[in-house]
This record gives structure tokens, C-alpha cells and sequence, in this order.
């Protein structure tokens, strides 16, 4: 099994002139492309990198949660900033928990 950028296959199809679009056509030119091709075979990532990847998406997603409130706390009434503030606050928690849990889990010897 082959994990392949969508845009490959659409590149390969623009070259072999095709413009037929149905899902038999579709399956013939992936087939034509695996076998002119030969895309590497897929590996799974290791533990570590799985785990590394998961932290950063956590940040990721605290830090976009955690500018989305503060941009909030600027347009909103005032009988819900204590409730935004309140939240960011425990966004900010949320961030350095997980920056310490990943120093931890990816610090040198």
C-alpha cells in the first residue's frame, strides 16, 4: 500500500492526455500510475514520531483556541469578559502543561 499526494495522480493523468472521469477510468490511471510509477511502499511512523505529532497538534489547537478568545475578548459585551478571561486563563494553563509534557517526553540525555 502507497500513501500518494492526490496531485501526482492528477499530474500523471493531465500527462497521459486523459479526461474521461468515472470511477472505472479513475481506478485504470491510479492502476497505470502505480505501475509506471512504483511509489514507495507506505510505513507506518514510529511511536515517537506519532507521539511528537500529537503533541504539536494539541499546541496547535490550544494556541489557535487561545487567539480566538483573546480577538473575542476585544469585540465582546462586558457581562461576558470574566467568562472569556477566565477561559483564556486556562487556555494559557492548557499550553504550558502540554510545552512541559513535550520538553519532557523530547529532552536530550
Amino acid at each position: 500500500m502507497s500513501i500518494v499526494n492526490p496531485l501526482r495522480v492528477k499530474g500523471y493523468s493531465k500527462s497521459q492526455l486523459s479526461r474521461t472521469k468515472s470511477d472505472r477510468a479513475d481506478a485504470k490511471l491510479i492502476a497505470q500510475f502505480c505501475r509506471d510509477l512504483k511509489p514507495a511502499p507506505w510505513q507506518p511512523s514510529a511511536v515517537e514520531v506519532s507521539q511528537l505529532q500529537g503533541y504539536t497538534r494539541r499546541l496547535d489547537a490550544l494556541e489557535h483556541m487561545l487567539t480566538e478568545e483573546k480577538n473575542r475578548l476585544q469585540v465582546t459585551p462586558q457581562d461576558f469578559e470574566a467568562d472569556i478571561v477566565a477561559h483564556i486563563q486556562f487556555l494559557q494553563g492548557q499550553v504550558e502543561t502540554v510545552k512541559k509534557a513535550l520538553a519532557r517526553a523530547y529532552s536530550g540525555p
